[in-house]
């Protein structure tokens, strides 16, 4: 077994760890930290599909490619569907720098976010919305039949996808090669076209339909 993680004692020992992990999330949001938030939101997915891999099997092209991440076969494209108006660079750039200049642990405490809440919807509405509108985007238009669409939800009061409500007949008009989403620990292929990645093809909701 290994070393068991050393618990911060003193309040200066407790801002630094703090202040460390905040530098991690304010680098893992930003633009240089954009292809390993990729590639941590394929890993989600497979894993929540029970899919064995290996970290190293996650691939980020060069940045020209219309490819997120390269999986085995598979050519993931990953879209994030945040809260409307959603500032979250903004809030943990924010939580970094009030650590960075606290001197003691009341100095961390500032006042509170102020959200709006969204109105309530279904994630499989959100999806097929999303995959509408990218589907029309000119930089996809000559390449989403081999692309894997990865759409990953953190937008709050959306309802889980049900089976029943998946139109896979709609859903293939729009192009895409496939189209999955990961909301929470719930990963879905909602629809695969007959190329696409064989684990795909096995994790689709509505093959055989």
């Amino acid at each position: 077994m290994g070393d068991t993680p050393r618990v911060p004692q003193s309040d200066d020992e407790f801002l630094a760890s703090m202040r460390e992990s905040a530098h991690e999330e304010l680098l893992f949001f930003s633009n240089k930290g954009k292809e390993a938030r990729e590639r941590w939101v394929v890993s989600q997915f497979l894993e929540h599909c029970s899919l064995a891999f290996v970290e190293d099997e996650l691939r980020s092209p060069h940045q020209r490619s219309k490819t997120d991440v390269l999986f085995r076969d598979a050519n993931f494209q990953v879209k994030e569907i945040l809260n409307p108006g959603s500032k979250r660079s903004g809030e943990v750039k924010a939580t970094y720098e009030r650590l960075k200049a606290a001197a003691t642990l009341k100095d961390i405490i500032g006042p509170p976010l102020l959200y709006d809440v969204p109105p309530s919807t279904t994630i499989y509405l959100l999806v097929t919305d999303c995959a509408s509108r990218l589907a029309t985007d000119p930089k996809y238009t000559d390449t989403k039949r081999e692309l894997d669409l990865l759409l990953y939800i953190t937008r709050t009061h959306a309802s889980l996808i049900r089976q029943e409500e998946i139109r896979a007949d709609q859903l293939e008009l729009l192009g895409w090669r496939s189209i999955s989403c990961l909301a929470s620990t719930q990963a879905t292929v909602l629809f695969a076209q007959s190329h696409a990645p064989a684990f795909l093809r096995l994790k689709n909701l509505n093959a055989g339909r």
